[in-house]
């Protein structure tokens, strides 16, 4: 009779588990959570509109945080992206808001600059006005 070394039997279970499970992982569908349209326009009080700044709007969940680019009209639109799928607007709530500098030698500054105040952002179509002071 012919016995079977215990750990190539745990070496072929490891090996099926090791192939099946992220498989299984592929397949799963991802439900993102409910957003709203968010379009905006940033006013700087130079008149310089800060083209190509990211706006970055946090909640608490770093989940449904979302972005937007400044277009060269000063607009934005914002975008979730949530476990790999993007979605347009943002989920309903409060946000702090940073302004990201692009990474080139003509920036008006370098780094980050968070808002003073919250935005909400409610279960409806909103439209923001960033008014700014300077960057």
């Amino acid at each position: 009779m012919r016995y079977i070394d215990i750990s190539y039997l745990f070496l072929g279970l490891f090996v099926v588990a090791a192939a099946i499970l992220p498989a299984c992982r592929r397949g799963r569908e991802v439900t993102p959570p409910q957003t709203y349209p968010v379009n905006g326009k940033v006013v700087v009080s130079n008149g310089k509109i800060p083209v190509g700044y990211l706006l970055q709007f946090e909640s608490g969940d770093p989940k449904t945080m979302a972005e937007g680019l400044i277009e060269s009209d000063g607009t934005f639109k914002l975008v979730t992206r949530y476990e790999g799928v993007v979605c347009e607007g943002a989920v309903e709530g409060e946000y702090r808001v940073t302004i990201v500098a692009p990474m080139s030698p003509g920036a008006s500054f370098s780094g980050t600059k968070r808002l003073p105040k919250p935005i909400r952002i409610k279960a409806e179509p909103n439209e923001v006005t960033l008014a700014l002071d300077t960057l």
